[in-house]
């Protein structure tokens, strides 16, 4: 009897177990919505095409330059026809882009953050375009200046699509879409750079294809005019595919078409189920829209923040380090052997530059997603800064290297030397490329940073430090290696100790970023 009794439970016991089987499927629907809550969320590939189209368009507007403005204003006449004075004129034409960057940047920034990103960004972008263009039918040094002012003034639209691409993510998918939005930079400077050195003097390079008088006479035309047709298909992309981001402007739109679906639920007969469903979500939504829109910061609160200043800071070595590799190797390829250079063609500094953009192509698909969902932020920041110091000591290799297989008479390199000197180019480049993974980065830390509401105002002040340094930069740093090697100090290699203490002291400032930025989670 008592086997029995144990073996047929009373309606108690049938209770107990009836409610803990319901504890057990309410556990596992727990666990299911967390796991819902946990999933990524979707990525918007139209309105990041959009963006990607955009920002393309103001890297190109840079990149197409590197491979042959030395030999541009070397044929403008400006530099007296003495080689190593391009330098210096060179790096105006650079810096003068930066500066105009620099006097815009916040003003659109902030303006943006009123009127919408759209409004402002197309514009800007298609204005780019044509002042690229006109770039290659210069006649002087004076309007090749002017022109790259123009450029720099609506290039300071570029903290919009970084506030765009923080307004579209969220720590779901942010460890794809940053690496993809840092695809953008390498892919512009490996096609930028190619079209400038393939395309210059195409009418004599190409006579069969090109050999048109207006190609003659402005041999520079042509690898401006490539980049602006590349622009206008990116504006009209981005005209039609890329949607307004700014929170304030997307809540407004939510709210009219919110009243617009209760307008018509209203009109009809709803289910139970569905009417109930319908007042839940609504007083959720109008429960969010009640809440106080937060103003903007202004410039001084945002400053006082030492987040903030710690990102300001350290990006600005890290845009003075990164534009001064590029400028400096572009400047040491172009300079004769004897001169203390490498003594690289136009095409093959494109190349050159081509490579190291799908290096880091390469790097930001393969490698910076696993690195963002491994480790710490601000600590792969701070180790992309220290390949710097490498870079520049390895840089001023390569004319000693040149130097041991250079013949004076032929002026021409041994091939065994030329295979090293490609090989010690190669490795070079895999190194600088490093350093990009910290450009998405630091947009990570401003997002991680700044309120949703003074995003872009945010992105704004560290553009503009960034830009800031770029700005001085090119003149800087195209001085010092041409006053180096016209003086033969340290045998022309003197650039080499400026650079690599200037990297040290950014080493150290990106250190202050992982004491003073919150970064809790790893990606």
């Amino acid at each position: 009897m008592s086997l029995e009794r144990s073996t047929s439970p009373n309606p108690t016991e049938r209770t107990s177990l009836l409610s803990d089987t319901a504890s057990t499927i309410s556990s596992r629907d727990d666990v299911e919505q967390s796991s819902l809550k946990q999933r990524r969320t979707p990525i918007p590939t139209g309105q990041l095409g959009g963006k990607v189209s955009m920002h393309s368009i103001i890297i190109n507007a840079e990149g197409h330059l590197w491979p042959y403005i030395n030999q541009f204003v070397n044929d403008i006449g400006v530099s007296d026809g003495n080689p190593r004075n391009v330098g210096f004129y060179s790096g105006l034409i650079e810096s003068v882009f930066a500066c105009g960057e620099v006097c815009s940047i916040f003003m659109l920034s902030r303006l943006s953050d009123r009127i919408g990103r759209r409004p402002v960004l197309l514009p800007s972008a298609l204005g780019i375009a044509v002042f690229t263009a006109l770039f290659g039918l210069s006649s002087s040094f004076t309007m090749m200046l002017t022109l790259r002012v123009c450029a720099g003034l609506l290039a300071g639209a570029t903290p919009i699509v970084h506030s765009i691409v923080s307004e579209l993510t969220d720590d779901t998918n942010n460890a794809l879409v940053v690496p993809l939005y840092g695809l953008i930079t390498p892919i512009g400077f490996a096609i930028g750079p190619l079209i400038g050195g393939t395309l210059e003097h195409a009418a004599t390079k190409y006579p069969n294809v090109f050999g048109y008088e207006l190609f003659r006479k402005y041999p520079y035309f042509l690898p401006s005019f490539v980049p602006c047709c590349m622009a206008i298909v990116g504006v009209t992309f981005g005209y039609f595919f890329l949607k307004e981001t700014l929170p304030s402007l997307v809540k407004s739109k939510k709210r009219l078409e919110r009243q617009r679906s209760s307008s018509s639920i209203s009109s009809e007969n709803s289910t139970l189920y569905g009417a109930t469903e319908h007042i839940r979500d609504s007083t959720e939504e109008t429960a969010a829209d009640e809440e106080p829109d937060s103003k903007p910061k202004g410039i001084t609160e945002l400053i006082r923040d030492p987040s903030i200043r710690a990102i300001m800071a350290s990006g600005t070595f890290l845009m003075f380090l990164y534009t001064s590799s590029d400028v400096i190797f572009s400047l040491y390829c172009f300079t004769a052997v004897e001169d203390g250079g490498v003594g690289l063609p136009p095409e093959k500094i494109g190349y050159a530059f081509s490579v190291a953009g799908l290096i880091a192509m390469l790097m930001q698909l393969c490698i910076t997603p696993w690195v963002l969902r491994t480790f710490d932020k601000a600590k792969v920041y701070h180790f992309c800064m220290c390949s710097f110091p490498l870079v520049f000591a390895l840089m001023g290799c390569l004319n000693p290297l040149a130097q041991t297989g250079y013949s004076e008479i032929n002026k021409t390199l041994h091939p065994t030397t030329t295979g090293l000197l490609y090989a010690a180019i190669a490795i070079l480049l895999l190194l600088a490329r490093v350093c990009v993974m910290a450009f998405p980065i630091s947009m990570m830390l401003v997002k991680q940073t700044a309120d949703k509401h003074s995003l872009a105002t945010a992105n704004g002040l560290v553009q503009v430090a960034m830009t800031l340094a770029r700005a001085f930069c090119p003149t800087i740093s195209s001085s010092v290696f041409a006053y180096s090697t016209s003086h033969n100090i340290l045998g022309g290699h003197f650039w080499v100790v400026v650079m690599v203490f200037i990297s040290l002291v950014g080493v150290w400032q990106s250190t202050k970023i992982a004491r003073v930025t919150k970064t809790k989670e790893q990606l």
